[in-house]
């Protein structure tokens, strides 16, 4: 960041702070900003008072456009501010007992908003990294503390990720931790990238001048000092050279230490020979450096790639994950956090592999859910829902085009040459250049991205391709942008472009407004295309060179670097695959051609550079795909939204992820193409399972409860509170036109065992959230003739009842006919005409000419089949067997779990629901994962009885 852009985010955050909610009208911020920034600039701007007017009007009015910017950006808290444990852990207990602030992280938060974060970005950051941190290990070894911890942090695609670890690594050296491993993907390229954030995030210097003419940046460029000393650099990893130098490295030995290393095997299993040898080397001269060795944090950049364990054979496994598996293993106190958008091969990680001895990488301890904030581009903000239309930032290609290159081809295919969307899509590129240019963004960096290839040979084919048809346009603008209109447009690319400009619904708002409301002309965008194209660099991205290449003038390729443009700003784009596609963040993304098919739903998330934060220029971001693309990419959003609500839904009952299965979601779509969850050898050990989609004239009935006082009162707990405080039943307890949001709220807040099976409480919940068609309801608190009353004036309904001999945890209700419900109970509601559509079908069902199909009673789905809103049913229970038969004591058992028989303190609670019959059946696949297997195979039973009760109590 230059030196004007950093004084103009202080300036805002100035403002911010004393304006910390919109002070009204644009005209009426510009008008309290103006009377604020000139008592601030001096500062900030030495040679203010010799500036002109025009420079204070200038300066004033980019103090403006960030101080909106930053006041309309708002942050959610992570997710795992619920826990209700969180408030017990060893970093709370010590926080208020610091006699000094956080160093660390209150220098990363300067630094932060000298870089133009929103406060209110930062403080949430700064709740989230606390939050993390206090589920990790206590650096301060004791004999009562966890020792080992592993966790998970889900965030979105280029949401900030790398910032939030960053807040985390600073405020680990803030409570004790020393040596921090940053695991950065498996290439230079992303590798140099986190080195980048690190030295400025956390170090405070640029790590390759430490030891000799330091350059001090970041964190440290305030007080001119760095803070954390580096193994590694920006140019090397973890080199012979480094770990020759870890003792002259130690000569400020209060400072902790960072290491930023690939993902690749013998760089690790360096790592691990010397790190820890070297620093006991260290302790056998200096007992006070004993604490280097106590405790180690290991961040795991995209932890979902390359570090999970690959092998069939558990034993034996594979050697990037043995490595970072001994890393952490070898310290008395470890912690290992993943970082990921994509943690699908994550929850697959076997838990059973993951013995004291040595563990493996499941999350067992915590998955904590990062909010992105509302600024951020990404996820349904771009693809449309369902039936909506595509938005104009989306441009559908045709796979039909000449010279498309196929989806599917081979690494020795001839590329010939550009298809039209493609280079349409370069002059696109072109255009937005002038208009971030005319919206006074001149020095900001701007990337394209094309995607479709992922074959090293055939990307450099593309390159040539592209830099052939950029040189061949350049030219003719060079020789006419400041020619007459009608000189330009002779040229037929040119033509194109301004066709594309003047026609594309894309553009629509653009030619009519600007930022601050000023049209942008055809004419300016003629005018400014030379000064942008001239600029304008071409790269090509894999791993056969590991690094971002560029073509010299010279005609050789030569290392791109966005920090070489700091001044200026980059025009660049980018050619690649995979290692685009993995971590690598292009700056300022505006243009996205990608026309790939990822095997996989992580591969095809990960595809999703485009998303991210866009300044004052969103506007300006279009993505090329085809349309089978979209429809994939919706589909694994749809999965990535249902994965979300389980790890709520986790943090809400205080779960782990060792004692709570975890399920992903496969689109009846996405089953048709063969696109996978994750890779096959990341999914062992996973198994499949139907679970309903839509529950038009579904039923079911919780026939088995947990043998479990608590999990008891925690139904009562959410019948009273979501259901009784709420709505008002009459002396029947029955309730109608009840909203769909409590019905919602209270099936979440069940405690069901999974062997229920049609009866999940989460897809319920959501179920009935997100559809309209069932917006009202009716509510039942079943009454029978128990003694026994809830709430002092609904008598129990009794049931008989067993105990699950073979797991011992459930009752099992209903005996026989394992079944709460009886068809009667759905008469509630009823109205006449459903009353006489009942009583016709009673009639046919009397007289039915098949002798098999003959009855006198109703079944559940006759019911449905005529009601229209559905109907929930509260059955408080008292258990009932016949004492004479009670040999087995099961009476005085259940008694001993859940009170003296006879008290309203003893009562059960179990629920039946059911939908009208107004959708078709249908049902979605999941895959398990193994602790979800494992829940699901310590509960089952046999299927329940679909039909056959008749009506009564």
């Amino acid at each position: 960041m230059n030196g004007y852009r950093e004084k103009i985010n202080k300036l805002a955050s100035i403002c911010q702070t004393q304006f910390p909610r919109p002070v009204g009208s644009h005209s009426e911020t510009v008008a309290a900003i103006s009377k604020l920034v000139p008592a601030l600039a001096f500062a900030h701007f030495e040679n203010w008072d010799s500036m002109s007017d025009e420079e204070h009007k200038k300066i004033i009015s980019d103090v403006v456009d960030k101080y909106e910017e930053k006041i309309g950006v708002t942050s959610e808290l992570p997710v795992a501010l619920e826990k209700k444990s969180s408030k017990d852990s060893w970093l709370y207990k010590i926080k208020e007992s610091l006699d000094y602030p956080r160093r660390h992280f209150e220098r990363y938060r300067q630094y932060l908003i000298r870089k133009g974060y929103a406060v209110d970005v930062i403080n949430k950051m700064e709740t989230a990294c606390e939050q993390i941190l206090a589920d990790c290990a206590n650096p301060e070894e004791t004999e009562e503390n966890e020792k080992k911890k592993k966790g998970l942090v889900v965030g979105d695609v280029q949401s900030g990720k790398t910032s939030n670890y960053m807040g985390l690594v600073n405020l680990a050296f803030d409570y004790g931790y020393k040596i921090v491993v940053i695991l950065a993907g498996d290439t230079n390229s992303l590798r140099k990238q986190t080195q980048k954030r690190t030295d400025a995030g956390t170090i405070g210097a640029i790590s390759t001048t430490i030891g000799g003419k330091i350059e001090y940046i970041g964190v440290g460029a305030e007080e001119k000092d760095y803070y954390v000393i580096p193994f590694t650099d920006q140019e090397n990893d973890f080199k012979t050279y480094i770990k020759k130098g870890l003792h002259s490295l130690f000569h400020d030995y209060a400072k902790p230490v960072i290491l930023v290393v690939k993902k690749r095997e013998p760089i690790l299993r360096n790592v691990n020979e010397h790190l820890q040898s070297a620093i006991e080397d260290l302790q056998k001269k200096d007992k006070s450096l004993r604490k280097f060795s106590k405790s180690l944090l290991i961040i795991d950049d995209e932890a979902d790639s390359a570090s999970v364990n690959t092998s069939a054979n558990p034993e034996r496994p594979t050697a990037i994950n043995r490595c970072i598996r001994d890393l952490f293993n070898m310290f008395p106190v470890a912690t290992y956090v993943g970082y990921t958008a994509t943690p699908f091969a994550n929850v697959f990680i076997r838990p059973d592999d993951d013995d004291d001895g040595y563990k493996d990488l499941f999350p067992s301890d915590f998955i904590f859910l990062l909010e992105s904030p509302s600024n951020y581009f990404g996820g349904w903000k771009v693809f449309p829902q369902e039936d909506e239309p595509v938005p104009s930032c989306i441009k559908i290609l045709d796979v039909n085009e000449p010279n498309f290159l196929p989806v599917n081809h081979r690494r020795d295919y001839q590329y010939r040459g550009l298809a039209e969307s493609l280079k349409k899509s370069i002059l696109c590129f072109l255009i937005n250049n002038v208009i971030r240019t005319i919206r006074g963004q001149q020095t900001e960096h701007r990337s394209m991205m094309i995607n479709i290839s992922r074959f090293n040979d055939v990307q450099e084919q593309v390159l040539e391709k592209v830099k052939d048809y950029c040189k061949k346009i350049r030219n003719v603008i060079e020789q006419t942008c400041l020619m007459t209109q009608e000189v330009f447009l002779a040229n037929e690319e040119m033509k194109k472009m301004y066709c594309l400009y003047a026609e594309d619904p894309f553009y629509r708002d653009i030619r009519s407004k600007n930022g601050g409301g000023k049209t942008v002309s055809w004419d300016e965008i003629q005018k400014g295309l030379y000064s942008e194209i001239k600029e304008l660099q071409i790269v090509v991205i894999n791993s056969k060179n590991g690094n971002i290449n560029k073509i010299g003038k010279d005609g050789q390729k030569s290392r791109f670097d966005y920090d070489d443009y700091e001044k200026t700003g980059a025009r660049v784009i980018a050619i690649g695959g995979m290692v685009l596609s993995r971590g690598l963040t292009l700056e300022g993304l505006m243009i996205s051609y990608y026309s790939r098919n990822a095997g996989t739903y992580d591969c095809l998330l990960q595809m999703c550079r485009w998303f991210g934060y866009r300044p004052n220029y969103e506007d300006l971001c279009r993505i090329y795909l085809s349309r089978e693309n979209i429809r994939r990419f919706g589909c694994v959003l749809e999965a990535v939204d249902d994965m979300k609500q389980q790890f709520k839904e986790m943090v809400r009952k205080n779960k782990k992820p060792s004692n709570y299965g975890l399920m992903i979601r496969e689109n009846p779509y996405i089953l048709e193409t063969q696109l996978l969850v994750t890779a096959r050898n990341k999914s062992r050990g996973t198994a499949s399972r139907s679970y309903y989609l839509n529950y038009g004239g579904v039923y079911a009935d919780t026939s088995k409860l947990y043998k479990d006082a608590g999990k008891n009162n925690d139904n009562r707990d959410a019948v009273e509170k979501e259901l009784l405080q709420h709505i008002n039943f009459n002396n029947k307890g029955e309730a109608y036109n009840v909203p769909k949001s409590f019905i919602a709220n209270c099936i979440r807040n069940l405690s069901i065992p999974a062997l229920n099976k049609k009866f999940d409480t989460e897809g319920l919940a959501k179920y009935i959230e997100e559809h309209d068609i069932f917006n009202s309801w009716d509510v039942l608190i079943e009454t029978g003739k128990s003694d026994v009353l809830f709430m002092g004036k609904y008598r129990a309904v009794q049931r008989s009842f067993e105990v699950n001999d073979r797991v011992d945890k459930f009752i099992r209700l209903g005996g026989t006919n394992n079944r709460v419900m009886e068809p009667g109970a759905f008469r509630t509601g009823l109205s006449k005409l459903e009353e006489d559509a009942l009583s016709v079908r009673l009639e046919k069902k009397r007289n039915d000419p098949d002798p098999k199909k003959r009855s006198n009673n109703l079944s559940i789905s006759d019911y449905l089949a005529e009601r229209e809103k559905p109907l929930f049913i509260v059955y408080p229970i008292q258990l009932l067997v016949d004492k004479k038969d009670d040999a087995d004591g099961i009476l005085n058992e259940a008694r001993s779990v859940f009170g003296e028989e006879g008290s309203e303190s003893s009562l059960l609670f179990a629920f039946g629901i059911g939908f009208p019959q107004k959708e078709s059946e249908q049902k979605f696949v999941y895959k398990l994962n193994q602790r979800k297997q494992d829940e699901i195979n310590e509960e089952v039973e046999t299927e329940d009885d679909e039909e056959g009760v008749d009506d009564g109590d």
